[in-house]
């Protein structure tokens, strides 16, 4: 079960659903006052009690430490990014006025994952040409995609190959140069009303199918 930390009204319910996803909710008090404070120790200890390790958070919460020291955290958004990766990928290329039928992308990871492969296939007929910095299982895929799509893939090092006109990365991979990392510090606007952080819930509990996300804007969080 994930948690809900809302704002406390009249009566928050104990367990809330969403999308099919069951929450356990607690309420804290609005504010920074002492009182605050002290209801947020409260529902950290009540999460931690139901075994919660992920919660939702209203936006600008400011006392997001008692819970962390509780082990409750918000959700990770990177897996949910590696998910929708296709789509991100197209709209990075979007924002930097790549043409695809134009352009060399570059897919760079330590391992090739299902989530990394799922990408690279997405788009491999709508990019001219496709290189693989990928150690462990790169070569195969390769293979693989030249015998089922017609997709001849370039195979080496991210420093040994021609620049491309973007480097994805899905893990802490090195690249030369500027490149779309899909880690937590990218900023990805969903055109969605949900939240990124209710949508990597629903992702992780297997309600959501990232395919189905389309994506507005990306931006880097500030270091």
């Amino acid at each position: 079960m994930f948690g809900l930390i809302a704002y406390r009204t009249e009566e928050t319910p104990p367990v809330q659903v969403i999308d099919g996803v069951r929450f356990r909710a607690v309420g804290v008090t609005r504010g920074e006052s002492l009182r605050a404070r002290l209801s947020a120790r409260a529902a950290a200890g009540t999460l931690r009690q139901a075994d919660v390790r992920y919660a939702l958070f209203p936006a600008d919460y400011p006392y997001a430490a008692p819970f962390a020291r509780c082990g409750v955290v918000s959700p990770p958004l990177a897996p949910l990014y590696r998910a929708a990766a296709p789509a991100i990928v197209r709209r990075c290329m979007m924002q930097r006025g790549i043409e695809a039928r134009h352009a060399m992308v570059a897919f760079a990871a330590e391992r090739l994952t299902p989530e990394l492969r799922r990408c690279v296939t997405a788009l491999c007929r709508d990019i001219r040409y496709i290189a693989l910095c990928i150690p462990d299982g790169g070569e195969g895929f390769a293979r693989a995609l030249l015998r089922d799509y017609g997709v001849a893939a370039r195979v080496g090092r991210a420093d040994a190959l021609p620049r491309p006109d973007l480097f994805a990365v899905f893990d802490g991979t090195s690249v030369p140069g500027e490149a779309l990392r899909l880690d937590e510090a990218l900023d990805v606007a969903f055109d969605s009303p949900r939240p990124s952080a209710l949508l990597a819930l629903l992702h992780r509990a297997g309600r959501l199918d990232a395919d189905t996300l389309q994506v507005k804007s990306l931006t880097r969080k500030p270091v």
